[in-house]
C-alpha cells in the first residue's frame, strides 16, 4: 500500500494485496485497513436547497495538509432570474455573509468576491451574482497529525431577490481528513475554483488611481503609467463601500488621447452619503477589458474634497452606460410631450391665456401666413424659455446645488419681479399705456415691417410668459419625466425640457396653422376694447396670488415694501400713459422717478425680509382660529423622522408635498383634501397626514422628492409599513385617494 501522500482522499480506494497470513490474521488487518479508510472519508453535508438557491461549503483539495494552507468556498447555485449580492449591494438588499466556526488552531480569512453585475430593478440598481457563483475564503490549517480529520462549520446568511426578495440561512459542515505533504485538488471542483479565480478582480501594475469630488460628482481617474489603453466603449466603477456611488445613476465616461493612458469616469454621488475611510477600493469594469485575463481591475484611491449628497435615479437600462436613445429615454421624451400639452389645461396657465386669446382674435381674419408666424414665435418662446430654465437646472445642479421643478418662484425677489410684471400687463390691457412701436421712416412698407416684426415679439414674450408662469406646476404625465430628465447626462435632461415646451407649444401651432379655426373666431370690433380689459383681470388676479405666495416667504415688513414699491410702479405705468395719449413730455421724469423709487423700496424691504431662510408655516385653512387650529391637528408638518417613527408604530402616513406658488396644489387642497369626506376616510383608515412645504428651498423636501423619482410639485405619496411608497397622480381626486388608501 501507497504512502499517505498517495492516498486519494475521498475516494475509496481497491485494495489488490495478497493475504499470505492465515485467515484469523487475514480479518484484523482487513478490518484494520477498513477502519482507516473509513476514516478518510470527506464527510458532506448535503447542499441546503430552496426554490431559489442552492448553497453548499466545498473545498478546493480533498484533504487538509497539515501546516498547509487549502481554499474553501460558499457555493451558491440560483434559480433563473434570481440573484443574490455582493459586499456592496447596491440600493437595496444585503450582501451575504459568512461566520466561521472552526476547531482550535484553524483560521478562515475574509472573502473574496468575484466581480459583481450590475442589476437593474428599476428604479433601483443592484450589484451582486446570478448563476452559479462562489464566495472564496482561505483557510489556515494547524500542524497536526495524519489521520485527523477536520470537521468545518459555516453559517450562512443570505437574500435572495427577484421580484420580491426572500432572505434565508444555513448551518454547512464539512469533514475533510488532514495529512502530511500535498494533496491534488477535487477532482468535483477543481475547474468551478478555477473559474472564479478567473472571475475575480486583480490589481494591473501601471495603473493609477486618483479621486476629486466635485459637489454631487466624484471625478475618478486612471492614469496608465508606462502603458497603453485600448479606446474604450463603456466603463464602471463597483465601489466596494456602501455610500459613496449612486448605483441608479449612469456615470459618464471620458478618454484622453488615441490608446492614451488617461480615463476620466464620473461618479454619481450617493443620495444617502455616508462618511469614506481612505483608501476608497472597487472594481473598474471596462469594455474591452483593460487587463485581457482580468474580469475587473481592483483600485484604491484617496478622495480629495468633501462630496455632497447627491439626487436618486429613474429606471436606467441594464447596459453599463446606457445610449442616449434608449427605452427609457424616448419614453420619458413621450411623458414629457404628453405632460406639455396636459399643461395647457392646468390652473398653472390661466393667468397668461389672456395674452393669446387676444392675439388669436386679433390673427383669426387676417393674412393667414402672419397668423402661422405668430403661433411660431408664440411657441419658440415657450421652447426657448423651457430650454433656458433646463440649462439653468443642469448648471447649477452640476456645480452641487440641489434643484427641483419651480425653483424660480421659491426666491421671493422672484416672486415680487413677476408681481410687477404682471401688473405692468394689466394696466396695459387696461389702457392705462400702450406699448409703442418705434419710430419707422420710408413709408408703408417699412411701418408694415416693424408691425410685424412687433406682433412677433410679442408673441414670443407671451410665450416666455406662459412657461415661466407654467413651470412651477406639474402636469400629469410630467413627474416621472422630470424626474428622469433631473439625473440624466446634459443633453438627456435638456431633450427632455425641450420635449415638455414642445408640447406645451403643440395646441397654438396647430390652431394658427387651421384656417378653419381661426375664422371660426368672430371679427374684431368695439367688443375687443371690452374683451381686453375683462382680460385684464386675470392677471390682477395673479398680482394678487403672487402677493399671497410671498407672504408665505417673508415678513410683514417686506410684504408692505413691496406693495408699496407695486404701487408706485403701477402710477409710473399711468404718468407713462399720459405722456403718451396728453404730449406732456416733462411728465416722463416723475415717471421715471416713480418707477425707480418703487423698485428700489421693495428691493431693500425684500433685502431685511428674507435673510431668516427658514420655511414659512403655510396656512392651512381660512376662517377662526379655532379651524386653523383643527387644521393643525389634521396636517402635522413634514419631516423624514416623523414619517419613520410612524411607520415603525405601524402607521401609514399620507404626505401632501406642496408649494404656495403651485396653483395645482391649492387648487387640489380646496376641491380634494379639504373635503369632509376625506377626513373622515382619513381617520376611519387611521392614516396619518403630513404636510412638506416647498415654498422656499428646503434640501431634505428636495431629496424626498427625488428618492420617488419626482422633482417638482404637486406630489402625494401615500407610505405604508413594510411596502413601498406609493404615488398618487398630480391631479387629485378622491377616488384615487380612496383607491390608494384601500390596497391592499
Amino acid at each position: 500500500m501507497g504512502s499517505p501522500q498517495d492516498l486519494r482522499p475521498c475516494r475509496a480506494r481497491a485494495w489488490h494485496g495478497r493475504f499470505i497470513w492465515g485467515n484469523s490474521v487475514r480479518v484484523l488487518l482487513l478490518a484494520a485497513l477498513v477502519g482507516l479508510l473509513a476514516s478518510m472519508q470527506c464527510v458532506r453535508a448535503d447542499p441546503i436547497r430552496t426554490d431559489q438557491l442552492e448553497v453548499e461549503l466545498i473545498a478546493e483539495q480533498g484533504a487538509l495538509v497539515a501546516g498547509g494552507r487549502t481554499w474553501l468556498a460558499v457555493r451558491l447555485h440560483h434559480a433563473p432570474q434570481w440573484h443574490t449580492y455582493w459586499r456592496n449591494p447596491g440600493d437595496a438588499g444585503a450582501a451575504t455573509q459568512v461566520s466561521w466556526d472552526l476547531p482550535p488552531g484553524f483560521n478562515a480569512g475574509a472573502l473574496e468576491w468575484p466581480v459583481p453585475s450590475r442589476i437593474p430593478v428599476p428604479p433601483l440598481a443592484n450589484y451582486g451574482y446570478e448563476g452559479d457563483v462562489l464566495l472564496l475564503a482561505p483557510l489556515v490549517v494547524p500542524a497536526l497529525g495524519s489521520g485527523d480529520q477536520a470537521t468545518l462549520r459555516a453559517h450562512v446568511d443570505w437574500l435572495v431577490c427577484k421580484e420580491v426578495c426572500i432572505p434565508g440561512s444555513a448551518d454547512l459542515v464539512l469533514t475533510l481528513p488532514i495529512v502530511q505533504g500535498s494533496v491534488i485538488p477535487d477532482a468535483r471542483w477543481s475547474q468551478a475554483f478555477e473559474r472564479a479565480r478567473a472571475r475575480m478582480p486583480r490589481a494591473v501594475d501601471g495603473l493609477v488611481a486618483s479621486a476629486k469630488a466635485s459637489g454631487r460628482v466624484v471625478d475618478l481617474d486612471i492614469t496608465c503609467l508606462g502603458c497603453t489603453m485600448p479606446a474604450l466603449r463603456s466603463a464602471y466603477f463597483f465601489a466596494a463601500a456602501e455610500g459613496l456611488v449612486e448605483p441608479s445613476r449612469a456615470q459618464a465616461l471620458s478618454q484622453q488621447g488615441q490608446g492614451g493612458g488617461a480615463i476620466r469616469l464620473r461618479l454619481p454621488v450617493a443620495l444617502d452619503l455616508r462618511e469614506q475611510r481612505s483608501p476608497l477600493e472597487g472594481v473598474l469594469v471596462t469594455d474591452p477589458a483593460l487587463a485581457a485575463d482580468a474580469a475587473g481591475i481592483a483600485i484604491s484611491f484617496a478622495l480629495e474634497g468633501t462630496p455632497l449628497a447627491g439626487l436618486a435615479a429613474v429606471p436606467a437600462e441594464p447596459a453599463l452606460r446606457p445610449p442616449l436613445l434608449s427605452f427609457a429615454t424616448l419614453l420619458a421624451l413621450a411623458l414629457a410631450l404628453a405632460g406639455g400639452v396636459v399643461l395647457n389645461l392646468m390652473p398653472c396657465v390661466f393667468p397668461v391665456l389672456s395674452l393669446k386669446i387676444l392675439a388669436f382674435v386679433s390673427d383669426a381674419h387676417g393674412d393667414a401666413r402672419e397668423a402661422r408666424a405668430n403661433g411660431a414665435a408664440f411657441a419658440a418662446g415657450i421652447v426657448v424659455s423651457f430650454l433656458v430654465l433646463g440649462i439653468v437646472v443642469v448648471a447649477l445642479r452640476e456645480a452641487g446645488s440641489s434643484l427641483g421643478w419651480g425653483f424660480q418662484l421659491q426666491s421671493p425677489w422672484a416672486v415680487a419681479s413677476l408681481a410687477a410684471l404682471f401688473l405692468v400687463l394689466a394696466l396695459n390691457l387696461l389702457g392705462a399705456f400702450e406699448v409703442a412701436l418705434p419710430a419707422v421712416g420710408g413709408g408703408s412698407a417699412e411701418q408694415a415691417r416693424a408691425t410685424r416684426r412687433s406682433a412677433r415679439a410679442s408673441a414670443f414674450l407671451s410665450g416666455t410668459l406662459a412657461a415661466i408662469v407654467a413651470s412651477p406646476c406639474t402636469a400629469p404625465f410630467m413627474g416621472a419625466a422630470l424626474g428622469y430628465a433631473l439625473v440624466q447626462e446634459s443633453a438627456g435632461a435638456l431633450g427632455i425640457f425641450a420635449a415638455i415646451g414642445l408640447g406645451m407649444a403643440l395646441p397654438y401651432v396647430l390652431l394658427t396653422r387651421s384656417p378653419a379655426l381661426l375664422r371660426s373666431l368672430p371679427r374684431p370690433g368695439p367688443w375687443l376694447l371690452w374683451l381686453r380689459r375683462a382680460l385684464a383681470l386675470p392677471l390682477l388676479g395673479t398680482v394678487a396670488w403672487l402677493l399671497w405666495v410671498l407672504e408665505q416667504q417673508t415678513d410683514s415688513g417686506a410684504l408692505r415694501a413691496v406693495l408699496i414699491g407695486l404701487g408706485l410702479i403701477g402710477v409710473a405705468a399711468m404718468v407713462h400713459g399720459r405722456v403718451q395719449f396728453r404730449g406732456r413730455p416733462g411728465w416722463e421724469m416723475a415717471a421715471l422717478l416713480l418707477a425707480s423709487g418703487g423698485i428700489a423700496l421693495a428691493g431693500v424691504g425684500l433685502s431685511q425680509g428674507t435673510s431668516d431662510t427658514s420655511v414659512k408655516s403655510e396656512p392651512e385653512h381660512e376662517g377662526s382660529g379655532a379651524s386653523k387650529q383643527a387644521a393643525a391637528i389634521i396636517w402635522q408638518p413634514w419631516s423624514p423622522e416623523a414619517v419613520d417613527a410612524a411607520l415603525a408604530r405601524g402607521e401609514s402616513v399620507f404626505v401632501d408635498f406642496t408649494a404656495a406658488w403651485c396653483i395645482t396644489c391649492q387648487v387640489n387642497k380646496k376641491l380634494v383634501l379639504e373635503r369632509s369626506d376625506i377626513d373622515r376616510l382619513f381617520a376611519e383608515r387611521s392614516v396619518r397626514r403630513m404636510r412638506a412645504d416647498w415654498t422656499r428651498r428646503d434640501e431634505r423636501i428636495t431629496d424626498a422628492l427625488a428618492r420617488l423619482g419626482r422633482n417638482g410639485v404637486p406630489v402625494y405619496v401615500l407610505y405604508r409599513p413594510e411596502q413601498s411608497p406609493l404615488v398618487l397622480p398630480e391631479v387629485l381626486t378622491t377616488g384615487a385617494i380612496e383607491a390608494a388608501i384601500t390596497a391592499k
